[in-house]
């Protein structure tokens, strides 16, 4: 049986922004490319970055990107890599994670001197479900962990003890001001 989260898929709103963010950051130098879905996209403070978030994007919208060209248009030293979150209600860990590493296998194949950067899913806060989501995003984080060498977890930032902060959170996924502040911080470290 194939596995969704490897196999580019258009999305009608995934298509419509692509096109934006190409004319945007085309023909400019760029050292460091944010590529995932909303938690880049509401990522604010970081200007400096060429970010390419996409709210509501999965593994095989990035892969459709890639398949459009988005690393011919805009080019690129350095890709810190976040996304899977959207797939965690409906996919399992392990198809979760072949499509991270076919995203990682993809960009490699566009330009094998760019440095990708993959980042670990962060904890979710969906109140009922917390557990259960988080349980998977630890799943896939190990995994990507023990199968990347360039891996980051930031996942720490955002808890207390094994706890979500809720504190930090806006929603269910998204960080409010002050969690972005924190992770921003993180990312221009790694950046």
């Amino acid at each position: 049986m194939s596995n969704r989260c490897s196999i580019p898929t258009l999305r009608p709103r995934t298509q419509e922004v692509h096109k934006l963010q190409i004319e945007r950051y085309r023909d400019l130098e760029i050292n460091t490319m944010l590529l995932g879905d909303s938690m880049f996209e509401m990522l604010k403070g970081l200007a400096s970055l060429c970010n390419v978030g996409i709210g509501g994007d999965r593994t095989q919208h990035v892969l459709w990107r890639l398949d459009q060209g988005l690393l011919d248009e805009i080019k690129v030293k350095k890709i810190i890599l976040l996304i899977g979150t959207n797939n965690i209600q409906s996919d399992t860990s392990e198809n979760i994670c072949e499509g991270i590493i076919a995203i990682v296998n993809k960009i490699k194949e566009i330009n094998p001197i760019i440095n990708v950067i993959v980042l670990g899913i962060l904890p979710r806060n969906d109140r009922k479900k917390t557990e259960k989501m988080n349980t998977r995003v630890r799943e896939v984080n190990q995994y990507l962990k023990l199968h990347l060498s360039e891996f980051v977890d930031h996942s720490e930032l955002f808890l207390i003890g094994n706890k979500v902060n809720t504190l930090l959170y806006e929603d269910h996924v998204h960080l409010n001001e002050e969690g972005y502040k924190i992770w921003c911080q993180a990312l221009l470290e790694i950046s």
